[in-house]
């Protein structure tokens, strides 16, 4: 039997989060990936 684990998060704030599980007793582990458009430069031309 699996036993799944829900897990909440924040918005970021101050450069931080927190991700809060309904299983305080758990040890999962979570990842997670960050993707971002700059504003500050030009668009990045690809090379072929």
């Amino acid at each position: 039997m699996t036993t799944r684990t829900q897990a909440y998060g924040a918005q970021v704030a101050n450069g931080r989060f927190v991700v809060v599980s309904d299983n305080h007793s758990s040890s999962q582990v979570f990842n997670w990936e960050v993707k971002a458009t700059r504003a500050d430069i030009a668009p990045l031309q690809v090379e072929e």
